[in-house]
């Protein structure tokens, strides 16, 4: 009989409650912004990952606080922030998403761009560098939604397929395998 390594396999569980928690905090936070409006005020999108959240703002801008160790925020540094800064170098931002460690727009030209952590693959940048700035996912387009996970990224294609990328250790990629991607793999079935 097969073993499960089940700290690989829960870290999403416990991913969620983090994702719960974060979400929660976040809802106190939003309430002000020193010397601004606040952001809950002006952002019709959040999205809260393992400790960091990141807004798109009604001016279409991205706003991100929190954790950083790895370049989640999006600000080219990895310094924790405990108010929104902005997330460098995106343009028309359709919806985010956000993972343990890294973070994910869906562009309004239906390419996708990621930052943050990229151990396994989940920014698609050709490296496994973490990255302090949005990158294009390469050899993606035409997505229409994207969801994020632990570790990993899907995309909802406009032909109604599904692409996958990033951590696959309990074989949520879909694809058949456990063989994390460094680029987008179609799901099966």
């Amino acid at each position: 009989m097969a073993t499960v390594n089940r700290e690989k396999c829960c870290r999403s569980i416990s991913a969620t409650g983090f994702r719960i928690l974060n979400a929660l905090l976040a809802a106190v936070l939003l309430t002000a912004v020193a010397g601004e409006m606040p952001v809950a005020a002006s952002a019709p999108q959040i999205a809260a990952g393992g400790l960091h959240t990141v807004a798109l703002m009604s001016d279409g801008t991205v706003r991100a606080w929190g954790l950083n160790n790895y370049g989640q925020l999006g600000d080219g540094t990895t310094a924790d922030r405990n108010a929104p800064v902005t997330v460098i170098g995106l343009g028309e931002v359709i919806s985010l998403a956000a993972g343990y460690f890294h973070t994910a727009a869906l562009m309004g030209d239906g390419t996708v761009r990621s930052w943050g952590h990229n151990a396994d693959g989940q920014l698609v940048n050709g490296t496994n560098t973490d990255s302090t700035t949005p990158v294009t996912v390469t050899g993606l387009n035409g997505v229409i939604a994207i969801a994020v996970g632990t570790a990993h990224t899907v995309a909802i294609m406009s032909d109604r397929t599904l692409r996958a990328w990033g951590a696959n250790d309990c074989g949520q990629l879909g694809d058949g395998t456990k063989t994390n991607r460094s680029s987008p793999s179609a799901c099966q079935g």
